[in-house]
């Protein structure tokens, strides 16, 4: 079973902040404050452009995490973010393993299909779940206009006219309000709940947690 007094370490990435979630249920919230952003970039790809970030980002946790640290992506994440991610957590918070999940596929642990809306740096993702995978997403301009969205969140939702889907928002760090009236917001600490859930159901099957 998912043993969260031993395995329960959680990184979720936020709009400019990590959240790191401890064993004991203890919350570090870690800001990127001493670096000029540039639009369309994620924050932590600053993260070695200064010495001076190390103090901002370097978990007060000395303890190395023996077990997997359970990394939470933004939707968009593609391969050089997790690479940055994965160094990040080797060196900055010990870590001596790293498992990765989009938090699209982590918004809901009951229904078997559904639509997830999230919004990053870079983009407003759509995507389509099915058993907690992504089987579909589009990625937008942050700047597109709202109706575009919702049009393309109704072509997922209703696949036949037999079906209807149900949306789940990603409110972990962006306001996404905006779609409260499509679907149900979903905030971090229910996300966090979600990723010990899926934890334990993949440990229960002897399968691999998220990707690499």
């Amino acid at each position: 079973m998912f043993n969260i007094k031993k395995e329960g370490y959680f990184l979720a990435v936020g709009k400019n902040n990590f959240y790191h979630r401890y064993p004991d249920g203890k919350e570090e919230i870690l800001f990127l404050e001493n670096a000029k952003l540039n639009p369309n970039v994620p924050f932590y790809h600053y993260l070695y452009d200064s010495s001076s970030l190390e103090g901002d980002f370097r978990s007060k946790n000395n303890e190395r995490i023996k077990n997997s640290l359970f990394c939470l992506l933004e939707d968009d994440a593609n391969y050089i973010d997790k690479v940055i991610l994965e160094e990040y957590s080797k060196e900055y918070l010990n870590a001596s393993k790293i498992s990765f999940v989009e938090q699209c596929s982590i918004l809901n642990m009951e229904k078997e299909k559904y639509v997830a809306v999230s919004k990053t740096e870079r983009s407003i993702v759509v995507s389509y779940i099915e058993n907690n995978s992504v089987i579909k997403k589009s990625l937008l301009d942050t700047k597109v206009e709202i109706s575009e969205v919702e049009q393309i969140i109704k072509d997922y939702m209703y696949v036949n006219r037999f079906e209807s889907i149900p949306l789940y928002i990603n409110n972990i760090s962006y306001d996404m309000s905006k779609f409260s009236s499509m679907g149900i917001l979903v905030g971090k600490e229910v996300v966090f709940e979600n990723a010990r859930k899926y934890g334990e159901i993949y440990r229960c099957l002897g399968k691999s947690w998220g990707f690499k």
